[in-house]
């Protein structure tokens, strides 16, 4: 399922400890549409961790074709989660859906609305500074 290892050698545990550890106030929340916001969670500890490869999603984040369950080995539908999952959802959908370390590292690849990179931005780089 999850790579227990960070790209760089690092054992998941050790990376984990470094996110949490990085202090920084949660970003101000930002409109995505009329009606949603986006901002990262104040605590996300990263321990959760999706219990398969494929992950369904509730219809309020995504009802747009009938297809709401996502295989996370495919790269592709792991980004169209996590995009989903950043735009539409709730800092509770964002700890109960995604995982920290993956965010890192395939966020340069998502396609993300200037308000939620504006709301993420400083809390991935706080982050990816931490862990180098």
């Amino acid at each position: 399922m999850w790579d227990t290892a960070g790209t760089d050698g690092t054992d998941a545990e050790t990376l984990s400890d470094t996110i949490d550890d990085v202090s920084t106030e949660p970003s101000e929340a930002r409109p995505t549409s009329r009606w949603r916001t986006s901002r990262p969670p104040a605590s996300w500890d990263g321990s959760v961790e999706p219990s398969s490869c494929i992950v369904e999603l509730p219809l309020r984040l995504y009802w747009s074709d009938g297809h709401n369950r996502f295989d996370l080995a495919d790269i592709s539908e792991r980004r169209l989660l996590y995009q989903i999952v950043l735009a539409e959802g709730t800092p509770d959908d964002v700890c109960e859906f995604l995982h920290p370390r993956t965010l890192l590292e395939i966020w340069d690849e998502l396609w993300l609305s200037a308000a939620v990179h504006e709301a993420w931005d400083g809390w991935v780089e706080a982050r990816r500074h931490a862990v180098v």
